[in-house]
């Protein structure tokens, strides 16, 4: 039975965005740290770029396994008990990351990492759910949201500051530390969440579920562009002439834009009558800027189309985020957990389809590959938000 626990205010709520936030970046680090270093980490353990492409989605395997599950763990266990027992799985799973010797034992770790993630998502949204007050959800998703571009970024400048002076494994144990944080931060939380209005039939529930899941399929192509871009960024960039440092930094300073863009665009639409519409614009947009990187553009340009392929491209899924939640607040962690599917459905295939099209014909057709598949998820995601309503 899911207990009822009214919005705390002030501290609390604080503490939840952080510890959400927190949690979450944490869960994603290790795939981007992979893809963040792969130059060096690649030569250190002898594969390719498909090899590259193999231990990424293995990743995304395990965490598309996870979501359903570990939603419905997360549902029963707490906010609480969920994040922290996911925090330090992730934390684990970095640590052995930092140890591997060849491309078998980093895919084994990175399946250990996406277990952690697909039950920390979801867990890290029910915190939200719990713990912040109706009004200000979206602003704490935004925030929270934040954390996937965010890791990328600090993936980003991990390269110069640790993989290109200390070594690739050194960034994956300092990125482990994260997890002391959140074990001190997160606040005592219930069980559940029954948001105003929300408690419903049985069927209902059932019906909006089956919705939830319609919506996980068009997040899937959207995200097999996203976890690509984010795998093979600085191998793209570094292959059109620019230096593995300036690929680093860029990779960071769009993952800034897609920080500020799941902030703004959660804190900003929330209240839009059509979100999922409003999202179905974002994720075009983020499409057509990713095809621009298809034509191998460089300095000005290249800039351009970074902060536009990040900015929209990933700043869609706070407000995305926040809709699913507050439209499915009586099972917020079940929701997000077939999210979860989604999204990680489509960073098993976006790196395996973008690592091979790579080997096989270069980065151009690469790009337009993932440019495609974010402006079909844009398609299909404005006809499911047809038959929404919030």
């Amino acid at each position: 039975m899911v207990k009822v626990v009214s919005a705390p205010r002030g501290r609390i709520a604080i503490r939840s965005i952080v510890a959400a936030t927190l949690t979450a970046t944490l869960a994603t680090l290790p795939v981007f740290l992979t893809g963040a270093t792969a130059v060096t980490l690649r030569q250190d353990l002898g594969f390719s770029t498909g090899g590259l492409g193999v231990a990424v989605a293995t990743f995304w395997v395990s965490m598309a396994l996870m979501g359903a599950p570990g939603g419905r763990l997360a549902q029963r266990v707490g906010a609480t008990s969920s994040i922290r027992l996911g925090a330090v799985a992730a934390a684990v799973s970095l640590l052995g990351a930092s140890t591997a010797g060849n491309l078998t034992q980093l895919c084994l770790w990175l399946v250990l990492a996406g277990l952690a993630s697909g039950f920390c998502q979801p867990a890290a949204d029910l915190t939200i759910a719990v713990g912040v007050p109706v009004p200000r959800l979206g602003l704490a998703f935004g925030v929270k949201q934040s954390s996937v571009p965010g890791a990328a970024m600090l993936a980003g400048l991990a390269v110069p500051s640790l993989a290109l002076t200390v070594g690739w494994r050194w960034a994956f144990i300092a990125s482990a530390l994260l997890v002391v944080p959140v074990l001190f931060v997160v606040p005592l939380l219930g069980a559940g969440y029954v948001g105003p209005a929300r408690v419903d039939a049985r069927e209902h529930q059932a019906k909006r579920l089956t919705r939830v899941w319609l919506l996980a399929g068009t997040v899937s192509l959207a995200m097999a562009a996203v976890s690509a871009m984010g795998a093979f960024y600085v191998e793209s960039a570094v292959a059109y002439g620019q230096n593995v440092e300036a690929a680093g930094v860029m990779l960071a300073v769009g993952s800034a834009f897609g920080v500020a863009g799941r902030f703004f665009f959660a804190w900003r639409l929330a209240d839009v009558p059509r979100p999922f519409f409003v999202t179905a614009g974002l994720v075009a947009l983020g499409g057509m800027a990713t095809l621009v990187f298809s034509l191998g553009v460089t300095d000005g340009p290249l800039v351009a189309a970074t902060a536009f392929a990040f900015g929209a491209g990933w700043g869609w899924n706070g407000l995305f985020t926040h809709a699913v939640v507050t439209t499915n607040s009586d099972v917020a962690a079940r929701a997000s957990g077939i999210i979860v599917v989604g999204a990680a459905g489509g960073g098993v295939f976006g790196p395996l389809v973008f690592g091979f099209a790579t080997e096989r014909a270069g980065f151009g057709l690469a790009w337009i590959l993932a440019g495609v598949f974010m402006l079909v998820a844009a398609g299909l995601m404005a006809l499911c938000s047809r038959s929404w309503v919030t």
